[in-house]
């Protein structure tokens, strides 16, 4: 997936990548996931508190974040969860690696225009 895919499929749900990576701790797991806030239990409306929404829209955002692949959550203890997240590191890498389907458009002209200064570097 490519970080533009990457962006359309998590959207507004980046905000809760973000905190989780700032909490996250410890060694990966063998799936490359990391802890979040040392493995404390956390609920959807602790969640939303720190970040200012709703708990409706963290739920939305973590849904989305476990189907694509860069959280994961399992329930604690009532309605409280541990959350575990991927490097963000883990992301780019593998953007890297993904070819675009197709150019945006004026892309063609900005490369020309790298180009063209390349002898700058």
């Amino acid at each position: 997936m490519t970080i533009a895919e990457f962006r359309l499929a998590i959207g507004e749900s980046l905000w809760l990548f973000n905190f989780c990576n700032f909490c996250a701790t410890g060694d990966p797991t063998p799936e490359g996931f990391y802890v979040c806030c040392e493995g404390r239990r956390l609920s959807d409306c602790e969640l939303g508190m720190y970040l200012g929404v709703s708990e409706r829209t963290v739920r939305a955002w973590r849904r989305r974040l476990e189907r694509v692949g860069l959280i994961k959550s399992g329930i604690a203890e009532r309605r409280s969860r541990r959350i575990w997240v991927r490097s963000p590191w883990d992301l780019v890498n593998s953007a890297r690696t993904a070819e675009p389907e197709s150019k945006p458009e004026g892309t063609a002209a900005r490369e020309e225009s790298v180009a063209a200064k390349s002898w700058v570097q």
